[in-house]
């Protein structure tokens, strides 16, 4: 659980009067009328303004233009929901272990608030009402915050626990592939017309022509490749997939140590390539990961220990979400 932008928006959205009236609404909907409240969580009736205002916020952060696409919104709401329930189910469960907020990061975190909206004229001729409100919603993160850390904090493994997650998991401490490259790129501008395109694309069919006649790679780097490796004759050392063009991964895919490719054409120009060498994928012996095995399995200890408290919580927790707020926040999302 994170400090997230939508803060801002529910304590904005939220006034004290608004609260207030909504703590003595029906959850319930009459037929015809705008329900004012959005679920019951453990007997706690949560306000549809706190679903409206995550709606919008979790639209601006997540959908181009802010809207999410008309086959994805009920799906959307629906996660949303899902999203405030889990959030009012863990601030009771911290209110119940009594988890107080870290008053000193809670207070830098309303500073830059206030700071950053010094000319915002709405924020500044409701800044005493506002700030009550924000702080109250940033105090909130901290409690989340606090219990996500104690939750997580799980024991650290036993050394045949480590043992059992390194062996079950080998592509997780396995080194990929690599391979060792040597490449001329002749330049060429992405906006040139074609016959420099095709200049460039017979240019490099010379050179590869002379390379396999016997003339030595590393020379016609230095001689004709733009490339920043060209100093160093065209080595561009060990590399592994995903860091070069997919043109000219799947041409070297295909080749075998010592050959040439033909001419291929990137998006800065056109490239011969030299595969030197092809180091096959291995797994790295437990002693010299044993650091590493250590650290993801607490990490995945942790987010399962986080994982089953929700599911504690919800199970344990008597959840009312009114179906009512699917229909009447189409313009929210």
């Amino acid at each position: 659980m994170t400090f997230n932008r939508w803060i801002l928006c529910l304590a904005v959205c939220c006034s004290a009067q608004g609260v207030l009236a909504a703590d003595a609404a029906s959850p319930a909907a009459k037929a015809g009328e705008k329900p004012e409240y959005f679920a019951t969580v453990g007997g706690q009736k949560i306000p549809l303004v706190d679903y409206t205002a995550m709606l919008q916020a979790n639209s601006r952060n997540r959908f181009y233009h802010g809207k999410a696409p008309e086959q994805d919104v009920e799906q959307f709401k629906k996660e949303t929901a899902e999203q405030l329930v889990n959030r009012v189910l863990l601030l009771q469960e911290a209110a119940r272990l009594k988890l107080a907020p870290e008053a000193k990061e809670v207070d830098a975190r309303l500073a830059k608030q206030d700071e950053k909206r010094k000319k915002d004229e709405y924020w500044q001729q409701n800044r005493e009402r506002l700030l009550p409100l924000l702080r109250k919603q940033l105090e909130d993160e901290s409690r989340l915050e606090v219990l996500e850390r104690r939750t997580k904090n799980v024991a650290k493994p036993s050394a045949e626990a480590l043992k059992t997650f390194y062996k079950n998991n080998p592509d997780k401490f396995t080194a990929p592939e690599q391979i060792k490259v040597s490449t001329i790129i002749l330049k060429v501008d992405p906006s040139s017309p074609e016959s420099v395109w095709k200049a460039a694309v017979d240019e490099a069919s010379g050179i590869v022509g002379k390379l396999r006649g016997g003339a030595k790679f590393d020379d016609m780097a230095r001689i004709h490749s733009g490339d920043e490796s060209a100093a160093n004759g065209g080595d561009m050392g060990y590399i592994h997939q995903g860091m070069l063009a997919t043109p000219a991964q799947n041409v070297l895919n295909m080749m075998s140590p010592g050959d040439i490719s033909e001419p291929v054409v990137l998006l800065q120009g056109v490239g011969i390539f030299r595969l030197d060498e092809r180091v096959a994928p291995r797994l790295n012996s437990f002693d010299k990961v044993q650091d590493r095995v250590e650290s993801l399995l607490q990490r995945e200890q942790g987010e399962q220990a986080w994982s089953k408290l929700l599911e504690r919580l919800r199970k344990q927790t008597k959840i009312e979400i009114n179906p009512e707020i699917y229909k009447i926040t189409s313009d929210a999302s």
